[in-house]
């Protein structure tokens, strides 16, 4: 049965609709997940939360969702909280595709450029320095990176 819809803003009729089926059809509703492709072939399952997100793990249904179809599909699947001033990441994969994708990179926070790059390598390519220029540079205070790193690593209470 799919759970009470907590933000109001999709389709509340379809998700009260859904739990009269029954407890025994289940679904999940996974919030914004996205497909990194390269020529029409995908690359990873990507579920982004804003850095004020509210508490996940691992053992929740829509994580364990992901992460199966991840598995399923031999691809990377993770969760990135981001924050948009300046924009940073921060990798928290559910599966071992993911875990390898990005070693040593989780929990850790991320600027954009080294994002993007971890992007462009799950291609099997550079990032551009067309689009390296473009992007957000490191946060210019320690202050700055620390208070970031913060929302982004506590709001998820992710473990892994």
């Amino acid at each position: 049965m799919s759970s009470i819809e907590r933000t109001n803003w999709r389709d509340e009729d379809l998700s009260k609709r859904h739990r009269l089926w029954g407890y025994d059809c289940p679904a999940v509703d996974l919030d914004f997940v996205l497909t990194e492709y390269d020529n029409g072939t995908p690359c990873a399952l990507i579920d982004y939360k804003y850095r004020t997100a509210l508490r996940w793990d691992n053992a929740d249904a829509n994580s364990v969702v992901l992460a199966k179809l991840g598995v399923m599909a031999r691809l990377p699947a993770a969760i990135v909280t981001y924050h948009d001033d300046p924009w940073q990441f921060c990798w928290h994969p559910l599966n071992e595709e993911a875990r390898s994708l990005m070693r040593g990179t989780r929990g850790r926070v991320l600027n954009e450029k080294q994002y993007v790059a971890g992007l462009y390598a799950l291609r099997g390519r550079t990032l551009p320095t067309q689009v390296s220029d473009r992007l957000d540079p490191p946060p210019a205070s320690q202050q700055a990176q620390q208070l970031a790193a913060a929302h982004l690593t506590t709001k998820g209470g992710m473990t892994n």
